[in-house]
């Protein structure tokens, strides 16, 4: 009952505007087992009138226990042990909730409950939860100088916040239209930056922080700009020419290998470019392209492309094809189906007779590659495939001779020569008897 008499006096009377209570009338017997917990609570404050309050730890029941179901290690129960009036307040001081009897300090926030099978008759008690942290955040650690960084905190326990930095730099936080507080900074100097942060927590007092900001140079120990999926294409004398990059790439342009004049490509604002080159002539290109970035630092990277033109870049040396040992024979072929693609002209020289050696026949020929191409894939076979497997199979990139036996037996062949690149393919048809004798 003393117990019961003490929370009714205290929690009852004193938080409903009694100014003064006697001191034998809020007396606590001592508390006898020196292992109890007890809590100090410089201030908690109600209808104008502030105590000091005492707490011993609770054992709840264990029916408690699971009605409550807790299962965190930073809740913790507790019960009324001793409140004093506090002539003098502090200026920081806890909040009594007259209606629930749940109070907010800055010890931690108390929610009342009954223990209705505690070893006291009311089993009044309070479970603390430890008090929402103030702490600001920052919304970037590492910034580039000159770019804002924003302070802001998270809850509204905290008045008239300011700051103050290493490089002098200091004001006060901005309530929003919420009531949260918050700063936005700019460095115009790298290194590291200390924030100290000053306020009021209502509960607790003078309130300080301190966060830590790296501000960097962009172009300190930067590497040049890269160049990353560098593509080309080409079709007939326009070649497409595009990139992703950093977005941090302010200006792209280009140089060619053939002397066509230079241009600036098109950037989209976010590190991706292109642009349209339009070359005079065909052939193989090299394009060279160059980046600047934002701290003036600078890279290159080439790009070959065939361009294409009206002719595909392999034809065979005066038109002749020879057969046989010491290109003792020659014809000049004919086009097997004329497409607008096909540039040379054909004559038509239909068939020619051979004589050989009993166990080969032999073809050769000079052919040109103008300008070198990457490579040309080039085979000779049986145009209208009597014989299945092409008599030979060969790429080229520059100028040169071919010779080699090819074994049909005897009789009359349409010899198809073909030479194919990234352009199109060139097609040349000679007719010839091979006869053994």
């Amino acid at each position: 009952m003393k117990k019961f008499f003490l929370f009714m006096v205290i929690f009852g009377l004193a938080f409903a505007g009694i100014q003064k209570v006697e001191a034998e009338e809020v007396a606590v017997t001592a508390i006898e087992a020196s292992d109890v917990k007890t809590l100090n609570i410089p201030c908690v404050k109600a209808q104008g009138i502030s105590y000091k309050v005492t707490l011993k730890e609770y054992l709840p029941s264990d029916a408690e226990k699971k009605e409550v179901n807790l299962n965190s290690q930073e809740v913790s129960f507790w019960e009324l042990a001793n409140a004093d009036i506090l002539p003098q307040p502090p200026a920081a001081c806890g909040i009594w909730d007259e209606k629930t009897f749940n109070f907010n300090s800055c010890e931690g926030y108390f929610k009342f409950g009954r223990d209705m099978e505690g070893k006291d008759v009311f089993g009044f008690y309070w479970i603390k939860y430890p008090k929402y942290p103030i702490s600001p955040i920052v919304s970037q650690s590492t910034v580039d100088i000159d770019q804002e960084v924003r302070i802001y905190f998270t809850t509204q326990d905290i008045k008239a916040p300011s700051y103050e930095a290493t490089d002098g730099k200091s004001g006060n936080f901005t309530p929003d239209a919420n009531g949260y507080f918050n700063a936005a900074l700019k460095f115009s100097s790298p290194g590291v930056k200390t924030v100290k942060i000053s306020g009021t927590d209502p509960l607790c007092g003078a309130y300080t922080d301190t966060k830590t900001i790296t501000v960097k140079d962009p172009c300190d120990a930067i590497s040049p700009p890269s160049i990353s999926n560098l593509k080309a294409t080409a079709l007939k004398q326009v070649v497409s020419v595009s990139f992703g990059a950093n977005p941090n790439i302010e200006k792209a342009s280009y140089t060619t290998s053939d002397g066509t004049p230079g241009g600036d490509f098109t950037g989209d604002g976010k590190g991706n470019f292109t642009g349209t080159l339009n070359f005079s002539t065909s052939g193989k290109k090299t394009i060279t392209v160059n980046v600047v970035n934002s701290c003036k630092k600078t890279a290159s990277q080439s790009v070959d492309v065939l361009v294409c033109g009206d002719n595909i870049a392999f034809s065979i040396d005066g038109n002749k094809v020879y057969f046989g040992d010491g290109k003792k024979s020659f014809s000049s072929g004919y086009d097997p189906e004329p497409k607008p693609s096909d540039l040379l002209l054909f004559d038509i020289n239909r068939t020619i007779t051979v004589r050989e050696s009993p166990t080969k026949h032999l073809v050769s020929f000079d052919y040109t590659i103008d300008p070198p191409s990457t490579k040309i894939k080039v085979k000779i076979s049986d145009k209208f495939g009597e014989i299945q497997t092409p008599f030979a199979e060969f790429e080229v990139q520059t100028s040169g001779s071919y010779s080699d036996a090819i074994i049909p037996h005897d009789g009359l062949f349409d010899l198809l020569i073909e030479a194919t690149d990234q352009c199109g393919t060139y097609q040349k048809v000679f007719s010839v008897q091979f006869q053994r004798p």
